[in-house]
């Protein structure tokens, strides 16, 4: 059996299995959550129910609870945020073809994964995009740490703005390319507050759904997206550019060193 047909399920059943492995064997607790009421009632956004249960939610397990049942990703809900899927998509696939193509040759490999979306606004947070290894994370902090100017953080001690995620895009590396030695990290650009940011996941989740969507709300809906995780603004971009060219150079004298 190829790395790439073990890295999928053929199944619900598999799926779900080596998503519940994965978190436990990172220490993780795994969490669903369901619509708060049935139907399209249930779906609408805008309804006080819906946010009344949020908000409760949050007072009672903390903003990082929430943050992580959502964006964790899961195998129940195929209508729900962060669906793992049933199947390789084509840039999965795609993916897998470009590191078979020119990884294999490659006695060693930096990553680096960019996102916006959580922590303060402009500030590129380093997270360590790795399995959970101790050895790839130390390599990873004396590539990026910038003398303690940019710290790599881990999703595996809680120290990163992001939650404990499964199914990551850095796997392939390793399916694909078990000749190399991986030291990879995410750059997580700030925008807006975690909450809002999420609500407007949520936003686009129920639009996808709702095609039929009166087209000033669809399109207050995708402003709302835009903004969560792009921020138009000449300093914020400014950022954007100067944090990511260090990160190149500094991924380039890590592998010549």
């Amino acid at each position: 059996m190829s790395g790439a047909a073990q890295a999928f399920a053929g199944s619900y059943a598999q799926a779900r299995r080596k998503f519940l492995e994965a978190a436990a064997g990172a220490g993780s607790a795994v969490e669903s959550m369901l619509h708060p009421l049935p139907g399209r009632e249930g779906e609408d956004l805008a309804t006080t129910r819906n946010r009344s249960d949020i908000e409760s939610y949050v007072a009672s397990n903390g903003e990082a609870a929430f943050q992580a049942a959502i964006t964790r990703g899961q195998h129940e809900f195929r209508d729900g945020l962060f669906f793992g899927g049933a199947a390789p998509c084509w840039s999965n696939k795609t993916l897998g073809e470009v590191l078979r193509k020119h990884g294999r040759r490659a006695a060693r490999i930096a990553w680096i994964d960019v996102h916006t979306g959580l922590g303060p606004s402009g500030v590129g947070e380093r997270i360590h995009a790795a399995r959970n290894d101790h050895a790839a994370l130390q390599r990873a902090r004396q590539w990026w740490n910038g003398g303690g100017t940019s710290p790599v953080t881990s999703i595996y001690d809680g120290s990163s703005v992001s939650a404990f995620l499964t199914g990551m895009m850095f796997n392939a590396v390793y399916d694909e390319c078990p000749q190399a030695q991986y030291t990879g990290i995410a750059i997580e650009f700030g925008t807006l507050p975690v909450l809002e940011t999420l609500q407007a996941l949520r936003g686009e989740q129920w639009l996808d759904r709702h095609p039929e969507a009166a087209l000033e709300l669809a399109q207050q809906i995708r402003q709302q997206v835009k903004d969560a995780c792009y921020t138009d603004t000449d300093p914020w971009k400014a950022q954007i550019v100067v944090q990511s060219r260090q990160a190149l150079l500094q991924a380039a004298d890590g592998l010549g060193a």
